[in-house]
């Protein structure tokens, strides 16, 4: 397969990441410009700090799409729930001293949050649950 030809295959497929997670992509797009904006000289103290705070709402935001789209919210909702749990992730991760937030457990609570958001709902299989974590890992 050519260059051509996997480049054209590649756009149908991320237009659909984008449309199913809108807020998660924005937060990566923002983080990846923040970080090559940084890298070429920073005058700021901060950079760690905003890193955690992106990372941390780019995890939430996609747990919460998932959550709504297991409990078959509209997208108006799925995304209005999805900029809520980033913003207050970004909140944690970013003011993690003045909040008293560790990093460590922040991150190991969102991670599981992720993995089964979409099936914290009644009437699941637990075979799907484990499908969907090897996919995810994979």
């Amino acid at each position: 397969m050519g260059l051509a030809a996997r480049i054209e295959k590649m756009v149908p497929d991320m237009s659909a990441v984008i449309a199913r997670f809108p807020i998660s992509v924005l937060v990566s797009v923002l983080l990846c410009g923040y970080i090559n904006v940084i890298s070429v000289g920073s005058y700021y103290s901060d950079e760690g700090d905003v890193v955690a705070g992106a990372a941390a709402a780019f995890i939430a935001s996609g747990a919460a799409h998932l959550f709504a789209e297991g409990r078959r919210f509209s997208r108006v909702t799925s995304s209005a729930l999805s900029l809520a749990a980033a913003l207050l992730a970004a909140v944690l991760g970013y003011f993690n001293m003045v909040l008293e937030t560790s990093l460590l457990f922040l991150f190991a609570g969102l991670i599981p949050l992720l993995m089964i958001s979409p099936y914290l709902r009644e009437n699941v299989r637990q075979g799907a649950l484990w499908m969907f974590n090897l996919h995810f890992g994979l």
